[in-house]
């Protein structure tokens, strides 16, 4: 019996490099290449740079090929991520739903299920017209739309399509996307008295009976943002549209910018069929996320973005670090004026009351727009 002989030293990294090389022109290879030869093409161009790659390390010795590994590895992942960034969409585009029967009267809950509750007219026409908003701002650029399982919403995004007729667009049904579940049926008698102990007991945090609470929200919203990210890089389109519910707007937009409780609890609820839009962030430095542009208005010279209402009278601005992207928030512990700065006010104790400095800086903020 002898053992079997080991392989050189290096072997390994022929196999790796070339899965690199290939890992990284799958990527570049166009996701839904158009016609029998642009497909031949591409194939053609992925092979002829493999055949390139090992002509160019077959007679390489193993020091020289782990040499070419350490200095291409980085070189490649650096590419493929900037191309990555690159295809993501242009812009994330929230609408909730159209006017409904239960939100023109809200005793239909009490025999109708919260899920095949209908739009009425008007909702049918604000769909239509949130339709023509969004087509305004995606013109002719490709579209993926997700969107809640519920009645009210497949209603509108029915009449949102209209303004898509002739175009090619993406569908997916998204139950993660759905409304809170406030319970089953609901007694508006009971409902009345349960909200008023939501309000007591903190609208995020307190669980409908047989319901959910805004936690179970949040929890399956991060959950989709994960979906949404992987569907973005592996089938790269324009624009992603969702159409879903006033809350979940909220909590998406909480999830992807960090909000804390208090300042998600400080948006107002958007109106029925209201158009939000989050815009891809491109600096010198590359990509930045997206940055939460506000509510879309149409008029006859393209239509521009508007403030999301927050605050007690729905006219105050949201902060800048409530629209953008940012990573943890830093403070230096012992700085006591550090509580007064909007980032951090949540941290202070409830009854303490605003600080003049904090008054000075949302001035501040509404004067020069929190530069």
């Amino acid at each position: 019996w002898e053992q079997p002989p080991m392989a050189p030293r290096g072997a390994w990294l022929l196999p790796t490099l070339v899965g690199a090389c290939l890992s990284s022109l799958t990527f570049l290879r166009p996701a839904a290449p158009r016609g029998v030869r642009r497909l031949r093409t591409a194939r053609a161009a992925e092979k002829d740079a493999v055949d390139a790659v090992l002509r160019t390390v077959s007679g390489m010795n193993s020091d020289d090929l782990e040499r070419l590994v350490e200095e291409l590895m980085p070189t490649l992942y650096r590419k493929k991520v900037a191309l990555r960034d690159r295809l993501r969409p242009r812009r994330i585009i929230l609408v909730r739903h159209g006017q409904s029967e239960g939100n023109k009267d809200s005793r239909a809950y009490e025999d109708i299920p919260d899920n095949q509750i209908q739009l009425t007219d008007l909702g049918l026409l604000q769909g239509e017209a949130a339709g023509a908003q969004i087509r305004t701002l995606v013109g002719n650029g490709t579209v993926r739309f997700f969107y809640s399982p519920y009645m009210r919403t497949r209603q509108t995004l029915q009449c949102v399509l209209k303004a898509f007729e002739g175009q090619q667009v993406e569908m997916c049904a998204e139950p993660r996307l759905r409304e809170q579940d406030f319970g089953n049926f609901q007694d508006a008698e009971q409902m009345a008295k349960v909200y008023e102990e939501r309000q007591k007991f903190g609208r995020f945090y307190y669980r409908f009976p047989n319901g959910e609470a805004g936690t179970d929200v949040f929890d399956r919203v991060s959950d989709f943002w994960s979906t949404l990210l992987r569907s973005m890089d592996t089938s790269p389109v324009e624009n992603l549209v969702l159409v879903t519910h006033g809350l979940l707007m909220r909590i998406f937009c909480m999830v992807y910018f960090h909000w804390t409780v208090g300042e998600c609890e400080e948006v107002w609820n958007p109106s029925n069929c209201e158009v939000w839009a989050l815009e891809k962030a491109m600096a010198q430095g590359g990509y930045r996320g997206y940055r939460l542009a506000g509510r879309w208005r149409p008029s006859p010279l393209g239509g521009r973005f508007k403030e999301i209402r927050f605050g007690d009278k729905k006219n105050t601005p949201l902060w800048n670090h409530m629209k953008c992207r940012r990573g943890p928030r830093v403070l230096t512990p012992g700085d006591r004026s550090i509580l007064d700065d909007p980032m951090f006010t949540h941290l202070q104790p409830p009854d303490q009351p605003v600080a003049p400095v904090e008054k000075q800086r949302r001035r501040h903020h509404l004067e020069t727009g929190g530069l």
